[in-house]
């Protein structure tokens, strides 16, 4: 008889927290559910520890590969072990909080219209997993959003509310829109999250943590966000990747112009930020490329003469001088004031 949750988890070379993802799974109360290791080829004796592990808990099976095929060929590896009726993507690295899976499968078991569900997740750094925040434990009842009300919300910010772990997708809905996009090695979870969102609700849980998201020099995202302007490219390839899945929907067009002004608006402030730093020893920015992604992205955002008028004048300026520019500063403050209200939101809303 199929678990009702199975929580897969992707392993290459993470021995050293392996061990206390695997429990903080395993360990989950009131949840009939298994918890699924994929290891692909690890070389630090993550597979000896995984073994082990499959051998102390009952709920625990271990699936091993012999060759690594990059990131995405690893997750998806992980969602086609998924045998439940709903799926949760534990990367080898985070945790879940205690209670996670009930709380979540309490919740989708009641909304059948629901494809995905995510609460609030925490990021933390080192070895020792915090301890819950005041802030994460207020909050009201769940928040149900249309389909096309998240998507639209993603559009318009360019932002990706969920780190992965906290998130439960419903196996059938899963099946349905597909795995991994291999075209988006950076962004394909945002991508994924679209594409649910297209064909079911999605829900927020407010309140109690339901993840730990581990930030360390090890994390693949660091791979990437290390460039600017691919981090950039990476975003806009996941809307762009998602319009194409929904050519014919009538709220299309609307979504690609609100997500190609996101991301052009968030490229342009990001050239300043890399300018301005260029000239306290930054010797890799990338200005250049991030305005020609926004010019490409949307090239009406502003006046062309304008803006080229106000970056001839930064260059001519040079980066030290230009850093002290009012203007620089209002848009600093302002992009500042705006991330800060986004988060707030995100965190009460989940959009």
């Amino acid at each position: 008889m199929s678990p009702k949750i199975s929580v897969v988890i992707p392993s290459y070379n993470y021995a050293k927290y392996l061990r206390q993802c695997v429990r903080s799974a395993a360990e989950q109360p009131g949840v009939d559910h298994e918890v699924v290791i994929v290891e692909n080829a690890s070389t630090d004796g993550s597979l000896d520890i995984a073994r082990s592990l499959a051998n102390e808990y009952p709920n625990v099976r271990l699936v091993t590969y012999t060759s690594n095929e990059g990131i995405i060929a690893s997750l998806n590896r992980c969602w086609s072990e998924v045998r439940g009726e709903y799926g949760v993507l534990l990367c080898a690295d985070d945790l879940l909080t205690s209670g996670s899976l009930a709380r979540s499968l309490a919740f989708m078991e009641v909304h059948p219209n629901v494809g995905l569900v995510f609460g609030p997740a925490d990021e933390f750094s080192g070895d020792d997993a915090p301890t819950e925040t005041a802030d994460a434990m207020r909050g009201g009842p769940p928040v149900i959003h249309s389909g096309e009300a998240w998507i639209t919300e993603r559009c318009r910010s360019g932002m990706n509310p969920i780190f992965t772990p906290e998130a439960m997708i419903r196996t059938k809905v899963l099946r349905e829109v597909g795995g991994l996009n291999p075209e988006l090695p950076h962004t394909s979870d945002l991508n994924l999250w679209l594409r649910i969102a297209a064909e079911t609700d999605v829900a927020y849980l407010t309140g109690c943590l339901q993840a730990l998201y581990r930030r360390h020099s090890s994390n693949f995202s660091g791979t990437y966000l290390r460039s600017i302007s691919i981090e950039m490219q990476q975003r806009w390839a996941a809307f762009e990747q998602f319009f194409l899945t929904v050519a014919s929907h009538p709220k299309r067009a609307e979504w690609e112009m609100l997500a190609r002004k996101a991301v052009a608006k968030e490229s342009r402030y990001r050239a300043a930020r890399e300018f301005s730093r260029a000239g306290v020893g930054s010797a890799d920015s990338d200005y250049e490329s991030l305005l020609i992604i926004a010019d490409a992205l949307d090239p009406a955002i502003s006046s062309r003469a304008r803006r080229e008028l106000s970056w001839a004048i930064r260059i001519w300026l040079g980066p030290k001088a230009a850093n002290l520019m009012p203007s620089l500063w209002v848009t600093r403050i302002n992009r500042l004031l705006q991330r800060y209200l986004w988060k707030r939101r995100a965190r009460r809303l989940g959009i």
